[in-house]
């Protein structure tokens, strides 16, 4: 992660697992960011393979919401107060393309 890294939302899932949503600048961008840690506080590898998933929208967020669904599946919602973005992951960080055939939303 980057010095200007922002967290905004944490959550635990059902094994026990933590997930953080937030920005980055790893990129030189302010990208969305989603990280997953074991119970133990080390990065969860099995997560997108590193325990890090870098989403980029090409804004800066100024929030962001995550929740966790009972199956494991992970949802984000961020703006900046004129961008907006939803998506839905599956548990292991890939993106959940059965939600509405289309699991990230960028809105202008």
């Amino acid at each position: 992660m980057a010095s200007d890294d922002i967290a905004y939302s944490i959550a635990m899932q059902t094994d026990g697992k933590i997930v953080v949503a937030g920005q980055s600048d790893i990129s030189g961008n302010n990208d969305f960011v989603l990280v997953r840690y074991n119970s133990n506080g080390s990065l969860d590898n099995s997560f997108d393979t590193d325990g890090k998933l870098t989403i980029s929208i090409g804004f800066a967020q100024d929030e962001a919401a995550l929740a966790i669904q009972a199956n494991g599946n992970i949802l984000i919602a961020g703006s900046n107060g004129s961008n907006f973005i939803a998506a839905r992951f599956n548990a292991n960080g890939s993106l959940d393309n059965t939600l509405m055939a289309m699991a990230l939303l960028l809105l202008p």
